[in-house]
């Protein structure tokens, strides 16, 4: 009986197999499912809400278009939120900061240049709309720091079709990208020596 471990088995600190997720693959599968499922029906009720709201007329119309309108941000928001939260766990503990982060950050970017945001916030518009980019840049350089020191598969490249790319601990997606941490297999993490 040998006492050598495989290499997928060699677990770090923090009691997970080097270069895989903390969550299991079927947890990733049914969350992203449930989270899909509850932003498509959350918006959709509130796009209907809204509809209804215009061919009403009288108080309903303020009422029933701004739960439209607040379901249709919420619907979005949350499970985004939630998403983020959840994949930056995946990736390392404490990494949900990170997932809160970014989404407080696309959040302020998102919302503070519209009217009614000028007209609570007034001046603070401005600093809390260009702090909303800060917090989407550091949060996403943050998601890939702990993905690095993680060790799981990450791929870089140009939102085009024919970019070229990079991948970090993973083979890349298609040809004509540089794999900057080669591994023997794609699937499994690569070895110590």
């Amino acid at each position: 009986m040998s006492t050598k471990r495989h290499a997928a088995t060699v677990h770090r600190p923090g009691g997970r197999p080097a270069g895989r997720y903390r969550f299991s693959d079927q947890f990733i599968r049914r969350a992203t499912a449930v989270l899909l499922i509850i932003m498509g029906v959350v918006v959709a009720t509130g796009v209907v809400l809204g509809l209804v709201a215009d061919s009403l007329g009288g108080d309903a119309v303020d009422t029933l278009g701004n739960l439209g309108g607040g379901l249709v941000v919420g619907g979005l928001l949350v499970p985004l939120l939630v998403a983020a939260i959840l994949g930056g766990e995946a990736i390392k503990a404490g990494g949900g900061f990170l997932g809160f982060g970014l989404v407080l950050g696309v959040a302020l970017v998102a919302l503070l240049p519209t009217v009614e945001a000028l007209d609570i916030l007034g001046a603070w518009r401005v600093p809390l709309y260009w702090a909303g980019w800060v917090l989407i840049v550091a949060c996403g350089i943050g998601f890939f720091i702990i993905g690095f020191i993680a060790k799981v598969p990450m791929w870089l490249r140009a939102p085009f079709l024919d970019s070229p790319g990079f991948s970090l601990h993973g083979l890349s997606e298609r040809d004509g990208g540089a794999n900057l941490t080669a591994h023997p297999d794609r699937n499994e993490p690569r070895s110590r020596r």
